[in-house]
């Protein structure tokens, strides 16, 4: 789970990236020595000399290539955070990383505040057809910040056009009653 953060549209993609970055870890964490084996050959194989990409946008690679000659992670330039060229890069990414065994779930808390920039890269992950991988995508957000014009509606729509299923969810707020329910049943005063 990530939480955007107001300012996320200062640096597009930070917040996509960061929660990228967990899943290495996660991998090797969840992952039998020979799992994992066969994760880091299908990495080398899919981006055989663009391995350095994948560990300057994904430095939490190291965690399944631990013997690996890790390239000399530079600042990320901005040409390597061009949306097309990280969508390019997660997408070959999840094509590994992901399956029906091993699904990946992106969250992303606060939504609302996330740049046009981060909602088109979930919106190519999640319409990658060539890859087919098993990515879902769950997003909040507070729908009294949001008018009908928010990129994030235009997400939907370009989820759906791409015959992607998506569930749209409106919760409530807790009333006084639900509220009171709730302390009594959490303090046991039947």
């Amino acid at each position: 789970m990530e939480k955007i953060e107001k300012m996320s549209s200062e640096r597009p993609l930070m917040d996509i990236l960061s929660a990228f970055n967990r899943l290495p870890i996660l991998m090797k964490n969840k992952s039998s020595p020979k799992e994992l084996q066969s994760i880091s050959d299908k990495l080398k194989d899919e981006f055989d000399s663009d391995l350095s990409v994948l560990f300057r946008l994904l430095p939490n690679m190291s965690a399944i290539f631990p013997n690996f000659d890790k390239p000399i992670v530079k600042a990320v330039t901005e040409q390597a955070m061009s949306l097309h060229n990280v969508s390019f890069t997660l997408q070959r990414f999840l094509k590994i990383a992901s399956s029906k065994l091993h699904p990946v779930m992106l969250f992303l808390d606060d939504i609302h505040w996330a740049g046009t920039t981060t909602l088109q890269l979930i919106e190519r992950l999640l319409c990658d057809q060539r890859n087919s991988t098993c990515f879902m995508f769950v997003g909040s957000y507070r729908s009294n910040e949001v008018t009908d014009s928010h990129p994030l509606f235009k997400l939907l729509s370009s989820v759906r056009l791409c015959d992607i299923g998506a569930t749209s969810l409106n919760l409530d707020g807790l009333g006084k009653d639900d509220l009171n329910r709730m302390l009594v049943s959490s303090l046991l005063l039947f």
